[in-house]
This record gives structure tokens, sequence and C-alpha cells, in this order.
């Protein structure tokens, strides 16, 4: 969905995709918890 809407993405790997899947898909960042993806959100913006 957010290649379609030209945005970036960040892959979660607890939800339903494994990580190689993911990984294919190219995303801006990869976490593996919440407190990952916090933390990426607030090196991202």
């Amino acid at each position: 969905m957010a290649r379609n809407a030209e945005c970036d993405a960040v892959g979660v790997s607890y939800g339903a995709h494994d990580v190689a899947m993911l990984e294919g898909l190219a995303p801006a960042g990869l976490v593996h918890s919440v407190a990952e993806l916090h933390a990426f959100f607030r090196q991202n913006g």
C-alpha cells in the first residue's frame, strides 16, 4: 500500500508477514518490537 501511495513504509516483523518477505519490499525500516518502532520514529521523525 505504501508503495502505491508513494510513501515510505516501516515493516514490523511481529505482524502477519515474515522478515524475508518484508525485506523484499525494501521498507525504510524494519523493526522487531514496539520499542524498536518507537525508537525508529524518534530517530526518523
